[in-house]
């Protein structure tokens, strides 16, 4: 990367490295869990693309309070997600999303349609979204390549992998049982603390994950 472009990126907080795609309904969760799972995000509504947010999670702290405050079931974006980096899934193929009037998808060539989003401010606003697309019917991942994005600290540890050290099969014990951190995280509780790129960041890189040897 240009020097110049990098240090303009690393000065902006507005900038993330890394695009979200947040679950959503009453089974926000559930979902996040079968993501996982799977080690994929999946097209499941047959759109033709996945979506990601390009806002930084660290600002989107006063949404999620007002989703919570205004809504049982959050209709748009739940606090629940994963976080890819963004170079990586531009070269995965991964776009920003076109937005105009929506009779200005036809001016588009056949090939891009699939990046447009219909606006007209105010009445139809959606450019807060800052939406990234990507053309595929799924976007398989390794533990490595995310950020778990949960609602509260507590909730992280449903994502890691119980180890139990029983070698003779005696009654287990809580001193028998252990955590195997597999994947890096972020509750949205913690966004006041961790408000920054830099203070994020810090925050991941001292997660240290267990990645377990395929060979």
């Amino acid at each position: 990367m240009n020097p110049r472009i990098r240090i303009f990126n690393d000065i902006r907080e507005d900038i993330s490295d890394y695009l979200f795609h947040f679950t959503k309904g009453e089974d926000a969760f559930l979902t996040l869990e079968q993501i996982i799972e799977e080690g994929a995000i999946k097209d499941v509504n047959n759109n033709g693309y996945i979506c990601f947010t390009e806002t930084p999670i660290y600002m989107l702290e006063n949404y999620f309070k007002f989703v919570a405050r205004q809504y049982k079931v959050p209709k748009i974006l739940a606090p629940y997600g994963i976080g890819l980096k963004r170079d990586w899934l531009f070269n995965q193929g991964a776009r920003p999303a076109i937005y105009g009037l929506s009779n200005e998808k036809l001016d588009l060539p056949e090939n891009l349609r699939w990046r447009f989003v219909s606006v007209n401010p105010p009445h139809q606003d959606w450019l807060w979204l800052r939406e990234w697309r990507i053309n595929k019917a799924q976007v398989t991942f390794k533990p490595e390549d995310i950020i778990i994005v949960t609602n509260t600290e507590d909730e992280q540890s449903l994502f890691w992998e119980v180890v139990i050290d029983n070698p003779y099969n005696e009654p287990v014990d809580d001193s028998m049982v252990d955590f195997k951190q597999k994947y890096r995280a972020i509750a949205i509780e913690q966004l006041p603390k961790f408000n920054s790129k830099n203070k994020l960041e810090d925050l991941l890189t001292q997660q240290k994950i267990d990645i377990e040897d395929d060979e």
